[in-house]
This record gives structure tokens, sequence and C-alpha cells, in this order.
């Protein structure tokens, strides 16, 4: 059940990002927040090691002494396509929210967001993907 903690903590970190690059966003719409925050949640995940800490300490991974290894161009593609599955999934996440909780809380929204991007990306395997091609 590693992968419900780990979840947390993205969500947690989703929801620093979102505070840390909330004030230098100009434009509020959500969408472009949305993108904004998952390409920056997965850019720096690279940057800060925290994909290296994954590759050794991560539910899906079980390897030791090993580190993310990827490209610049790849690191990028992949920060890119990580801030359009912001998009969708903070959408529906919002709606919801808006909907049937009747809150437009935005932390909510970017813990939620985190924390649900993650939990799909082991049900779906992702991360084993992720472990088995970009840690070397």
């Amino acid at each position: 059940m590693h992968y419900f903690f780990e979840s947390i903590f993205v969500g947690v970190y989703t929801l620093i990002i979102y505070t840390l690059l909330n004030s230098f966003i100009i434009n509020k719409n959500i969408n472009i927040i949305l993108f904004i925050v998952g390409f920056f949640k997965h850019y720096l995940g690279h940057y800060l090691h925290l994909h290296t800490y994954y590759c050794n300490n991560g539910y899906a991974c079980k390897s030791n002494n090993k580190k993310s290894v990827i490209s610049n161009l790849d690191i990028f593609t992949e920060s890119f396509f990580e801030g359009i599955a912001f998009i969708f999934i903070g959408k529906f996440i919002h709606t919801f929210l808006v909907t049937y909780l009747k809150t437009n809380n935005k932390f909510l929204l970017f813990f939620l967001i985190g924390f649900s991007l993650h939990m799909l990306s082991e049900i779906l395997h992702i991360h084993i993907f992720f472990c088995n091609n970009r840690c070397a």
C-alpha cells in the first residue's frame, strides 16, 4: 500500500508547486494554471532528483542505487504531456468540487490532482514503464 502514501506525498508536492507558481502566473485562466503546474511539477521533479528517489524507493520500482536517466528533450516532452494530463484530470476534479461539494478551493483541487494522477499512474502501470525505461 506504499503507493497510497506516495500519492499523498505527490498531492502535497503538487500543492507546493501551485503555491509557489501561483503568484507568478499572470493569466488566471484555469487551463493555463493547470498546464503550468503540471508541467513544472514533472520538470522540477527531475531536477530535484525526485525521479531518482522514486527509482530507488518507489513502490513500482524494486531497484537499488539507480538513478533516473533521461534526455532534456524527453523530460520536456514528458512534462508537456503531464501538463496536458493536468488539464483533463483537473477539469474533471474541478467540476466535481464545484458541482457536488460546492467549493472552489484551489488548494484542495491541486492536492487532489497530484494524488489522483499518481494513483491513476499506478493503476495503469505507467510507473512500471518508468522504472523499466528511466531507471539505470
